[in-house]
């Protein structure tokens, strides 16, 4: 498989890369905060007003029901920005974001930023288009939710993860040192925790996937793929 689509293929990946551009100019218009691993950043209900730069770590935007279910959408990792939503449009967050690692970031206040985005072009553009990355994300979670039996949305999330972080073996077998839970698979497929693991192993029970020490191995990636284009 070219890697052109398994780089394409990675933008649907709940892992974003956003690799924004210098905020160095705007820095002084914000207030730097060091956070840990968990703390919530923004909570379901809040009204923002305030837009954020994450200059290290990474973030999660979740769903918790009142039973404790969870459904992660995505995490953005570091330089990048979150809070993008809410700060544009107003109302109370349906979700959470919450530090997944030790983060540090700078906050913007919306009379500030507005004012000053004029005079920065490149980082207008950079949030639009973090947007639309953000976009097509949440389309191809809500195809697998709507459309894709278990087994499927599973392998759909560990090719995704080859796409952004495999190492090709040979032409067309990958491996991938992944350290995801059985119940992080579930929270991003949205599936319960013993179904993501009995779709794991049926893909282990097919030859899809293989264990290698600390990585899984796609033998055959093609085989993978048409599996979740079927």
């Amino acid at each position: 498989m070219a890697m052109e689509d398994l780089y394409n293929d990675a933008l649907d990946s709940p892992w974003i890369h956003p690799n924004a551009p210098d905020w160095g100019e705007l820095i002084k218009f914000a207030e730097k905060r060091v956070v840990k691993k968990n703390t919530i950043l923004v909570d379901m209900g809040d009204v923002v007003d305030t837009l954020y730069y994450l200059h290290k770590g990474q973030v999660k935007l979740s769903f918790t029901t009142r039973s404790g279910m969870e459904k992660t959408v995505w995490y953005t990792n570091s330089p990048g920005v979150f809070g993008e939503t809410p700060f544009f449009h107003n109302q109370p967050c349906k979700f959470i974001i919450s530090a997944s690692k030790d983060c540090e970031f700078y906050s913007f206040k919306k009379e500030v930023l507005l004012g000053e985005l004029a005079n920065h072009p490149e980082i207008m553009k950079f949030i639009l288009e973090l947007l639309a990355q953000k976009v097509r994300v949440i389309s191809t979670q809500l195809e697998d939710l709507t459309f894709k039996e278990p087994v499927v949305r599973v392998a759909n999330l560990l090719y995704m993860v080859v796409c952004q972080n495999g190492k090709q073996i040979d032409k067309n077998s990958y491996s991938v040192d992944i350290r995801l839970t059985h119940q992080e698979i579930a929270n991003i497929t949205g599936l319960h925790r013993v179904t993501a693991s009995n779709a794991i192993k049926k893909l282990y029970d097919d030859g899809l996937i293989t264990k290698s020490r600390s990585s899984i191995v796609i033998p055959n990636i093609k085989l993978l793929k048409d599996l979740i284009s079927s």
